[in-house]
């Protein structure tokens, strides 16, 4: 689709509105308030809208280099004349902010407002970016021609740079010290490569400075001998911690890498394409035996062998150069089980300075001597009281009554035909059964008579 395509498409550029919204509409800020407010909602969703389909970039649009006024022109209709007072009205919204002032910013960037809420047409001009220090910024010069800036439009920076370092964070291995820490360079491959396309220097640069400034992910350094512009030179470090000279070290090292690598898909895909030609020359050959096709055989198989050759440096380079970055995450590694051993053996000492083993003797005696004092008062407690044989003896007559009666009464049950013992029948005293048992003598000498049987006759 074309930006014309785009334009002509959108839901605020109806055919009945594209001459007012291309005309000079600005002495309708003071005659139709309300007109001028929906032209310049109007040409501000569309910017972000065109933002977000990356058609100026990822998250910004410049003025110039390409030209905005061109970019945005209708064959119909011309250039649009109010630009000028859209972006104004942008900036003073906070929708877009200047990309030369945020990034030489010295402090944390914020807004003043909440970037992502709607706003209302009415009230663009009425916000005013004052805890930024983005106020007395103006789209336009003396001449009232454009000035020269690139606009950050912010909602799409954070959504981009969110999305970005999620990517890189999830390719960071953990306890692998080298995966965070890059150079310019090779951070900037790495973003083309998740884009599926190339990330402009400008954008480039926003990125880093948002992320190590404002979200503060990221350690930058620029490059001393370099441009501050040239950012491919910078190191960048994603962990809060000083950057030294063994980080550049590794961050050089591992951008060699990486060239190399890409050095050997380069190599490996000539070495293919050159084998390719000389199988179909062969066949060329094998019906024409022209001499100049021999020849060229003959110099594509010199340039396989250099090839060739190349190719077997770079792999081995490669090989070293990994080996290298292996093992400086090897030594990294080390380093860091040394500190934590270190540290808790400072903190085991400390917590045993703290106890001395006398004193632990001590305390298991005083303890036991404790134990043994509470069995003796728990027993002195729980000693049972001796009680009279006359209450012990009476209450065992009671229950044997009690018995008894219950007895009788379960007797009686079962048989309903002999007459009932009545609970109140007092049972026999024990002298009345001891008086009897005593008239009851057996005599151990006395045999029992027996019967005479009659004599048979």
């Amino acid at each position: 689709m074309t930006i014309e395509d785009e334009i002509r498409n959108h839901k605020s550029f109806t055919p009945s509105r594209l001459r007012s919204l291309y005309n000079d509409f600005s002495k309708l800020k003071l005659l139709n308030p309300e007109g001028y407010d929906a032209n310049i909602y109007a040409w501000s969703s569309l910017l972000q809208t065109l933002a977000k389909k990356n058609y100026f970039g990822l998250f910004s649009f410049p003025v110039n280099e390409p030209s905005l006024e061109d970019f945005l022109s209708l064959a119909e209709f011309g250039k649009p004349r109010s630009l000028g007072d859209v972006l104004q009205a942008m900036l003073d919204a906070e929708t877009i902010v200047p990309a030369s002032q945020f990034v030489s910013h010295q402090t944390r960037f914020s807004l003043k407002k909440d970037a992502s809420s709607s706003f209302s047409p009415r009230v663009l001009l009425s916000r005013i970016m004052s805890s930024a220090g983005f106020g007395q910024f103006k789209s336009v010069d003396s001449k009232c021609k454009l000035v020269n800036e690139r606009y950050i439009i912010w909602n799409q920076l954070v959504e981009v740079g969110s999305n970005i370092l999620k990517h890189l964070q999830e390719k960071m291995t953990k306890g692998v010290y080298s995966d965070c820490i890059y150079t310019g360079h090779l951070l900037r491959q790495h973003i083309s490569e998740f884009l599926g396309k190339d990330i402009n220097t400008a954008e480039f640069e926003i990125l880093l400075v948002y992320w190590s400034r404002d979200q503060r992910v990221c350690l930058l350094q620029r490059a001393a001998d370099v441009s501050a512009g040239d950012v491919d030179e910078a190191i960048v470090k994603f962990k809060l911690e000083q950057i030294t000279s063994e980080d550049i070290a590794i961050a050089n090292l591992r951008d060699n890498a990486f060239k190399v690598a890409k050095r050997e898909i380069y190599l490996h895909e000539k070495i293919e394409s050159t084998r390719n030609s000389i199988k179909a020359l062969l066949q060329q050959q094998l019906k024409t035996n022209e001499d100049t096709t021999r020849q060229r055989i003959k110099s594509l198989l010199s340039t396989k062998r250099l090839l060739t050759k190349s190719f077997t440096n770079a792999s081995e380079l490669s090989i070293q150069l990994s080996t290298i970055l292996n093992k400086i995450d090897d030594s990294s590694n080390n380093i860091a089980t040394y500190q934590l051993l270190s540290q808790s053996s400072k903190a085991l000492t400390s917590m045993q300075s703290k106890i001395d083993i006398d004193q632990v003797l001590n305390l298991k005696e005083d303890i036991q001597e404790q134990i043994q004092t509470t069995d003796e008062i728990t027993d002195a407690l729980s000693a049972p009281q001796n009680a009279s044989d006359d209450e012990i003896e009476q209450e065992l007559q009671e229950m044997e009554r009690e018995a008894q009666q219950k007895e009788a009464k379960e007797s009686n049950a079962q048989n309903p035909a002999e007459p009932a013992k009545t609970a109140t029948e007092p049972l026999p005293k024990e002298n009345d059964v001891t008086s009897k048992m005593e008239h009851l003598q057996l005599s151990d000498n006395e045999e029992p008579q027996q019967k005479e049987e009659p004599l048979l006759a």
